[in-house]
């Protein structure tokens, strides 16, 4: 079960997405919910007063809207009548995210935002971090997603992988939770797709009485299987995504794979990552 969740927060009206969805899903299943906000800090050049001096006024308007994103937090988790709580904590962009994942450790749950396209957004770091370091699941909101939480319909990537696997095992109180759950298998990304046990996994879901269909799709390539996927959740109305998080080792960072890193740039519905 889900018992404690924890969302990063971030200011303006995209963070007020992620926070009411976040809300939602702790309101769904009676969890207590967790608010991070960070409040950037950034080292002034010696030697430069006007740079020292516009460092310290950048940090007054990232402190403000930190404080503000923790009370707009905690007077909409109040109204929905949640348990709540929120932290306001002092960090530099770099250290962020993994601050974050060694929290979400914690947790069984983490939400993060998708960050804006085309803007430089550290919640695309917290996201690699959580999803890399956190030892648990992450569910991505994309920054103008408007509905709040909901599992009508839930489509799972499957491709025989380990991460795929886990993501599924991750997202089961979840999937007890979805009216209808459709099984997706992208053919042709990957040398042995066809090997990937698509029928087992149909098996393995059905027999823990969740309302599964299969369906595969042929495609190739990295961009095609992200279009591919997101084609299919928009025709079938899927409201939540289930992938595995794929990366790459480069020493002790994680290079995100081509599917993972398209699902964090192009979803336009909420996916759930686990790696």
């Amino acid at each position: 079960m889900i018992r404690d969740i924890i969302v990063a927060l971030a200011a303006g009206s995209p963070g007020k997405c992620t926070e009411r969805y976040a809300i939602s899903l702790a309101k769904l299943f009676n969890a207590h919910l967790v608010g991070i906000a960070f409040d950037y800090t950034a080292e002034p050049s010696h030697g430069f007063d006007i740079a020292a001096e516009a460092l310290r006024q950048w940090h007054t308007e990232k402190t403000i809207a930190a404080d503000a994103a923790v009370l707009s937090f905690k007077e909409a988790a109040q109204e929905a009548g949640i348990s709540a709580d929120a932290r306001k904590l002092t960090t530099n962009y770099v250290e962020a995210g993994d601050i974050f994942c060694k929290i979400a450790r914690r947790f069984d749950i983490s939400v993060v935002g998708q960050g804006e396209r085309r803007k430089i957004d550290t919640k695309r770091l917290i996201i690699e971090a959580a999803l890399f370091s956190s030892g648990r699941p992450l569910i991505m909101v994309p920054y103008d997603y408007s509905v709040s939480f909901k599992l009508n319909r839930i489509t799972i990537c499957w491709d025989g992988s380990a991460v795929a696997a886990r993501a599924i095992a991750d997202a089961m109180p979840l999937l007890h939770q979805a009216t209808a759950i459709d099984l997706l298998t992208v053919t042709g990304e990957l040398p042995k797709s066809e090997e990937s046990g698509f029928a087992d996994m149909a098996q393995h879901l059905a027999r823990h009485g969740l309302p599964v269909s299969a369906t595969q799709i042929a495609q190739g390539g990295e961009s095609s299987t992200i279009s591919a996927i997101l084609s299919f959740a928009t025709d079938a109305s899927t409201d939540l995504l289930i992938s595995g998080g794929y990366g790459h080792s480069r020493t002790r960072e994680f290079i995100l794979g081509g599917v993972t890193l398209g699902m964090r740039d192009a979803a336009k519905i909420p996916v759930l990552m686990s790696h």
